[in-house]
């Protein structure tokens, strides 16, 4: 199931389904500090094999929003981009947006750095780390649609949710 907005021809696309099975360049990992394996960061680890668990040894550690990318190993993916997600601060919403949207900018840099025509991502935040789904969305878009209007690489992003609740509130104007 693929909802498309014309307005952005073919170089957004946002999706209902797996991450891990996009066939794109790159994917997106949204991770803790210490790219521990939890949630969908689990199950990337567990599809692309021990090599990952060895590449993300190498970093060792990641500041909140910082990103890094490793090789995709046994996904279909050939590049996988480790994000250090933030935690929802509802004291303090403002830290908490401005660490999610330097997430989304941080992963475009890297991806337009290595050259990768393709990128897809989660629904970053919006599990475990609780960010509202609407306001995560709102600043993903935001993010995504800025750097495409400025960038000519990534080609073409995929927003993969895996919930329909979430698909609905990155089609909602």
């Amino acid at each position: 199931m693929s909802k498309e907005n014309q307005r952005w021809g073919d170089r957004l696309t946002i999706t209902q389904g797996d991450l891990i099975s996009q066939q794109v360049e790159a994917i997106v990992n949204p991770t803790d500090n210490n790219l521990r394996s939890y949630g969908l960061c689990s199950k990337i680890h567990h599809a692309a094999g021990e090599a990952l668990r060895d590449a993300t040894r190498q970093i060792e550690w990641l500041e909140t929003s910082q990103a890094k990318i490793t090789k995709g190993y046994q996904i279909p993916a050939s590049y996988i981009i480790h994000t250090c997600a933030p935690v929802w601060d509802k004291t303090n919403s403002q830290i908490s947006s401005k660490q999610l949207a330097k997430c989304y900018r941080n992963c475009l840099r890297l991806a337009a750095e290595n050259q990768i025509h393709s990128l897809a991502f989660p629904c970053i935040s919006t599990g475990l780390r609780g960010f509202p789904k609407d306001w995560a969305a709102k600043i993903a878009l935001t993010e995504v649609l800025t750097f495409l209007q400025n960038n000519s690489l990534p080609w073409r992003i995929i927003f993969v949710c895996r919930e329909q609740d979430d698909l609905e509130q990155y089609q909602t104007p």
